[in-house]
């Protein structure tokens, strides 16, 4: 047995940018994760119907949760449940009172209402403003709804509700993921309406805030900016279910009285954490005088009651007046130390449009594990918070580069094609010393990182040259492009997925711009870590002509003097 340090991808909510589709795992009521004593209600009939028996799909005390009395359409009665952080939730479970067949209570509707600190609540509403969730229509059969919006919560309450006098008694489960961003509230104007010629109406606005709205100013809640839905390039289309034009979006004019040339935002979070980059998902139509912003500066407070820092984080963009395509931004924070950021976005144009605001915070560090050097069949080794293990320098990313281009020009010598380089195939011992391997997809680990293309062998298509997937061609030059989203990995500590906003068939469909070469594919962002001139190494590495790609014995001899620094 040999001890080894893994570099591998870890998909996880620490970048905050959480895929509602995909964030949808039972938090624990069934299976008793959530305590009994996380569980509790407004009132009970008996002992034996209390909150702790309202479990999905079980069947303990007399089978479920039953509030005390007949329920009339005047009662908030609610189960009330702590999740113990800060949840993203997506979706809720429900049955009635089954009973092994003796009982016949269920709700026929509920309502929702959430807390993120205990005190203050909230009720919930879908987009369309509509409060009450339709339910069970017998006492057996689960019921499974999604919510749109989803909610940011630690605290929620599942309200019964009844058009009639009647018992009513409820089993629940609830789904989503953990909310890790930290985010509890944003604060800034509110959006705007844009009337362009020839154009539809588009209601800028945040319509799913749950803060105050006062003056035309937002403050203490959280909104479309947090709910996971990426607007589309056209910001007058939407992505949601009776959206009107402009949905996905809040945007405002650089006229307006309250945005004389910048924006101003304020974001509050759980609690104080060391800032690496924040993620702004900014629209690009510029044919219609939309652009990203050209620059932000960002203030830091350690505690909420504290005085804004003097010296604020300035970040230059680089425009684009070439690609209509909407893009996240990263806006490299330096590591401060924070519980609230005040960030003034200013104008490149008329409008300013953004549809997600995330953050990357905390301190990452390489875990080991034990497992075998040939059977490779250990769980392997996470990104984590420990504390007991040095952190990786960039001087330390810099080495582990130069030694996968060293690794992968002798394979080239050998002309050998690996087909599948990426950061889970790449083994490091203590010394941090790298040996390339392939047992990517011998492990379930990796799954998620490979796709089935139409009958073909599942193949690693995010790390894939646009002519392996489209002609099946495997070159050195195709490794070269691989090279370059491994590269990607390492400099993003691994923490986040290539192309994580799009999804398989969108890699895909990107691979298709990538052929075409007309200027509207999506590209790997620069990593907040990474030095410039490494990024347009990479760059290079994606190149849409293999023939134009650098070769390995260049890629090792341009990395080496970084290195060497």
């Amino acid at each position: 047995m040999h001890l080894f340090f893994l570099l591998i991808l870890q998909v996880t909510a620490t970048s905050a940018q959480i895929d509602p589709v995909h964030c949808r795992s039972a938090l624990g009521m069934h299976d008793g994760r959530i305590k009994d004593s996380d569980i509790t209600a407004s009132s009970q009939w008996y002992e034996t119907t209390g909150p702790k028996y309202a479990r999905l799909n079980r069947e303990g005390g007399d089978g479920a949760w039953c509030p005390e009395g007949e329920l009339e359409p005047s009662d908030s009665q609610y189960l009330q449940v702590d999740l113990g952080q800060l949840t993203f939730l997506t979706v809720v479970g429900t049955q009635g009172r089954y009973a092994r067949s003796s009982g016949k209570e269920y709700a026929r509707a509920y309502r929702l209402a959430y807390s993120r600190d205990g005190t203050l609540w909230r009720a919930w509403r879908n987009r369309q403003g509509n409060p009450v969730v339709e339910a069970n229509s017998d006492a057996y059969n689960a019921v499974i709804k999604d919510l749109h919006p989803p909610i940011i919560t630690q605290f929620v309450r599942i309200i019964p509700v009844t058009e009639v006098s009647a018992p009513v008694c409820m089993r629940v489960e609830l789904y989503g993921c953990p909310w890790e961003d930290g985010l509890v509230s944003y604060s800034g104007a509110e959006g705007q309406v844009m009337g362009p010629p020839g154009y539809a109406l588009a209601s800028l606005n945040d319509s799913i805030y749950d803060g105050m709205l006062h003056r035309r100013r937002l403050s203490g809640g959280l909104g479309q900016l947090t709910d996971g839905v990426i607007g589309q390039d056209d910001f007058l289309l939407t992505r949601q279910y009776q959206g009107w034009p402009g949905y996905d979006y809040l945007g405002w004019r650089n006229d307006s009285l309250s945005t004389l040339g910048h924006v101003e935002m304020e974001f509050m979070f759980q609690s104080q954490r060391n800032f690496t980059s924040m993620k702004v998902h900014s629209n690009n139509m510029f044919s219609r005088g939309v652009k990203i912003f050209s620059s932000v500066s960002c203030w830091f407070k350690s505690r909420p009651l504290g005085v804004w820092g003097a010296g604020p984080v300035v970040f230059h963009t680089v425009l684009d007046d070439r690609n209509p395509s909407a893009r996240y931004v990263t806006v490299p924070l330096g590591g401060r130390s924070a519980s609230a950021l005040r960030c003034r976005f200013a104008f490149a144009d008329v409008w300013m449009m953004f549809s997600e605001v995330c953050f990357l915070s905390g301190k990452y560090t390489l875990c080991t594990t034990h497992h075998h050097t040939t059977q490779h069949s250990g769980k392997g080794i996470r990104l984590t918070h420990a504390s007991n293990i040095p952190s990786v320098s960039l001087s330390d990313l810099l080495h582990m580069s130069v030694q996968i281009s060293s690794g992968m020009r002798y394979l080239a010598s050998l002309n050998f094609v690996h087909r599948d380089l990426a950061s889970r195939n790449c083994l490091l011992d203590r010394r941090l010393t790298i040996k390339i391997a392939d047992f990517g997809m011998s492990r379930n680990l990796y799954s998620s990182d490979y796709y089935r293309i139409q009958g073909r062998a599942v193949l690693p298509i995010r790390w894939m040259a646009w002519e392996s997937i489209l002609l099946g061609k495997f070159t050195t030059a195709s490794d070269v492009w691989a090279f370059g989203v491994t590269l990607w990995e390492v400099f993003t500590m691994c923490k986040e997925q290539p192309y994580s906003l799009l999804s398989d068939q969108q890699v895909i469909q990107n691979t298709g711009e990538f052929f075409r070469n007309q200027g509207r594919q999506v590209l790997l962002y620069a990593p907040p870590l990474c030095p410039p001139s490494l990024f347009k190494l990479m760059m290079c590495c994606w190149g849409r002509d293999a023939d134009q790609r650098p070769s390995f014995e260049g890629l090792y001899r341009a990395l080496r003097p970084h290195a060497d620094q």
